[in-house]
């Protein structure tokens, strides 16, 4: 297996040099956010040294959160989509630096031939400090069994602003469903590329997303909604995907959208 941390590529010497050196970047970057005095209160806005400073941390955080760790992009995004930024933006941020524990990601070696990728999709409606909508999605190759990482390999996960407007938490789901289904296909354009043909499993933990997407007659209540299902009805009219249902405890992409969610979802995943 080859080991992956923030700072390094490859496993043994190296990734336990990675992780001590990201200790050293946490502890650096938590020695200049505690040395703001006075901390600004939950609704002060911040003063401009302090917004450079914090536009800095973000930099290195939001470097980190596209490698291996994943658990802090919800963090970050809603951070991020915040205006102006205050006192209590300052004490989020803070926390996240405070909480940084070094973190891998491991690529087994596993039968790739007959593997499809596995899709994991989450949104959560108002769920930023903006009231908009977040949604995250995270893609394996492999079939992952939580807790075993020996089974699938990470390709990729996004934590981001739903562009579309959104009413209604199916609305949220069904278009986090969408999404992921077009991260799915360009990354399976790829793999076939290299001779691969692996087919596309989607998870989400929306029952009526899995209902109305495995029923052609099903038709929902926004109607500017119905061309993304009929997106997904279609590919999986023609046997090119599946939509199942997960638990939101076991759903890796929680995680992406929530904050407080139990890391070891998808910590047991990489």
């Amino acid at each position: 297996a080859v080991v992956s941390t923030q700072c390094t590529g490859s496993s043994g010497i190296n990734a336990e040099y990675g992780e001590q050196y990201c200790n050293y970047v946490r502890d650096s970057m938590m020695e200049q956010l505690s040395s703001v005095k006075p901390v600004p209160q939950n609704k002060e806005e911040v003063d401009d040294n302090l917004r450079s400073l914090m536009r800095t941390v973000i930099g290195k955080l939001n470097w980190l959160a596209t490698q291996t760790m994943p658990q802090i992009s919800f963090g970050l995004l809603d951070i991020t989509t915040t205006t102006p930024w205050t006192g209590q933006q300052f004490k989020d941020l803070r926390k996240i630096v405070k909480n940084l524990s070094p973190s891998r990601i491991t690529f087994s070696p596993i039968n790739h031939s007959n593997c499809n990728i596995s899709v994991f999709t989450d949104a959560s409606l108002g769920n930023l400090h903006d009231k908009k909508t977040g949604e995250g999605i995270i893609l394996f190759w492999g079939n992952p069994e939580i807790g075993n990482n020996s089974h699938a390999n990470l390709l990729a996960y996004s934590s981001n602003k739903v562009k579309r407007v959104v009413s209604s938490v199916y609305a949220a789901e069904l278009n986090g469903v969408n999404d992921g289904l077009g991260y799915a296909i360009l990354i399976q354009s790829f793999l076939r590329e290299l001779t691969f043909d692996p087919g596309i499993n989607i998870y989400t933990d929306s029952k009526q997303v899995v209902y109305s997407t495995n029923n052609v007659s099903s038709i929902p209540e926004d109607k500017s909604q119905i061309l993304l299902l009929r997106q997904v009805q279609e590919r999986i009219e023609k046997g090119e995907v599946t939509v199942s249902w997960i638990e939101s405890k076991l759903n890796p992409a929680d995680i992406l959208t929530k904050k407080g969610v139990n890391p070891e979802v998808i910590s047991g995943l990489l």
